[in-house]
């Protein structure tokens, strides 16, 4: 590894020098000495690789740069984790596994005979393709087919087999509960913290990823599911807030497109709401679009769903296989869309001739992606389709991030990212004067295609992050998030 480093740098004399035999050093100078050679080939490979670096490369590394001291704050920081709610939860999530890990077991054994362990992929394999004859569902991973029980196939089956749904829908929701508590069972810090680690330069959209701690404290914080999300809680004297931007990524596809009536549907109202009314013909309000259209399907969801894939250059059979729906019924939702808001799909084209023309897209905020990958495949085009609008989003809320650690920090605690929200804290009695604050540094003009587009942000704010949910709902949780304005009625 030594003499590869060594022939991609040819002018490192220093590294040269010190390709040393370290054997007669005791095992602590051996490690320190590996560890300077470390640090000696980053801060070299650095000069050479920065003189190289293009404009738009330049200027997202110095941004990505300017990340560091928030995000390592948040990584020292982390959230509050209130111990009774966690037991609570942890107990409720394995009563409810013996619970319905008994309920399979009992139809299990009137059927064929026999308990069932749904842990066991053989046992599964027996169960689903023998003894229901279910006909064989595979999937290839990495070129090898192997056949599939996963979450996708079992929901497939559940749609398809009446006679298979029954333990379909057991074993999901088993499933769901195993990965409720593996999440309430990770490991916390020393004083009951969830301290995750995060990466801002770990996708090609400028989108941060997330996972454990280096000090191995818990783990990935953006797939917290909502129904645990109540044990992470403020600290004493403080109040949360979930600051969101709104409808980001379809008004970046708006103002990207330039389609007049897309960006007069996300500026001026619901956006999923006005898109339903106008493929659907509704009447335009709420209460309307929020109608069942097909199976649990309202107009409003179908909408929404069917808008993001289709944005995106999702093909009806793709969208309808992910969302448990016919192909027809997408189908017939992308012929009026497209007609309704042409500029989507005339964007979509110059996406893809730019690519192929170039090899790389440029963001309004001034990130580049070059394109690796066979420039005229599908997958391709639809990659590069998604790259701008994600990434649009992706830096104007880490730049909202960077203006309120710079400007507002200490007073305001950033604890997390979660994709297009941030999670911060303050002093309950000074909500009034930071919340607005807040939400001004992260609302602030993007110039794309010649005109302004501006993200609202709307905050909930509460003393635990779960959904605030009132005694008549039956599950209270009285100091969840609700929107401020509805706080301080």
């Amino acid at each position: 590894m030594m003499k590869k480093l060594i022939a991609i740098i040819p002018n490192s004399e220093s590294m040269k020098k010190l390709e040393p035999p370290f054997e007669d050093l005791n095992p602590h100078d051996k490690h320190l000495a590996y560890c300077a050679m470390d640090t000696m080939m980053t801060y070299e490979l650095y000069d050479i690789l920065n003189s190289k670096l293009i404009p738009p490369h330049r200027q997202t590394y110095e941004f990505e740069r300017s990340l560091l001291a928030p995000v390592m704050t948040m990584m020292k920081r982390g959230f509050r984790i209130d111990m009774a709610k966690r037991d609570e939860a942890l107990l409720f999530c394995r009563d409810k596994v013996s619970s319905l890990t008994s309920t399979l077991d009992s139809l299990t054994e009137a059927v064929f005979g026999h308990k069932l362990n749904c842990r066991s992929h053989i046992q599964l394999k027996k169960l689903f393709y023998q003894e229901l004859l279910i006909k064989e569902y595979t999937r290839s991973v990495k070129g090898v087919v192997k056949v599939s029980l996963d979450r996708n196939t079992l929901e497939k089956i559940s749609a398809c087999y009446a006679r298979a749904r029954p333990f379909c829908q057991l074993i999901l929701k088993i499933r769901d509960y195993e990965k409720q508590e593996q999440t309430l069972k990770k490991a916390l810090s020393p004083d009951n913290r969830w301290i995750a680690g995060y990466n801002v330069a770990g996708t090609d959209t400028g989108r941060w990823s997330s996972a454990d701690n280096p000090l191995r404290h818990s783990a990935n914080i953006q797939n917290i599911d909502p129904k645990i999300r109540k044990i992470f809680t403020a600290d004493e004297g403080r109040i949360l807030a979930y600051c969101d931007l709104q409808g980001a990524e379809a008004r970046v596809v708006a103002y990207l497109a330039q389609d007049e009536k897309y960006i007069k549907a996300v500026e001026e109202s619901d956006v999923h709401t006005m898109v339903a009314t106008l493929v659907f013909g509704l009447s335009g309000d709420r209460a309307d679009a929020d109608r069942i259209y097909y199976r649990d399907f309202s107009y409003r969801d179908l909408a929404k769903r069917c808008a993001h894939g289709t944005n995106y250059g999702g093909s009806a059979r793709t969208l309808a296989s992910s969302l448990k729906l016919e192909t027809k019924v997408v189908a017939g939702f992308q012929r009026m869309y497209n007609r309704i808001f042409p500029g989507i799909k005339r964007w979509q084209d110059a996406v893809a001739r730019q690519i192929q023309k170039h090899g790389y897209l440029d963001t309004p905020m001034g990130r580049r992606r070059i394109f690796n990958d066979r420039l005229y495949s599908d997958h391709t085009v639809r990659k590069a389709i998604a790259y701008g609008p994600q990434s649009v989003v992706a830096d104007i809320i880490s730049k909202g991030l960077v203006k309120i650690y710079a400007e507002l920090e200490p007073e305001v605690w950033v604890h997390a990212m979660i994709h297009d929200a941030l999670v911060l804290s303050f002093e309950e009695e000074k909500i009034d004067k930071l919340l607005p604050s807040v939400l001004n540094l992260m609302t602030f003009p993007v110039e794309i295609e010649g005109r302004q587009m501006i993200i609202p942000v709307d905050a909930d704010v509460g003393h635990n992050w779960g959904k605030y949910k009132g005694a008549e709902t039956g599950e209270t949780n009285l100091k969840g998030l609700r929107p401020y304005d509805l706080l301080i009625q």
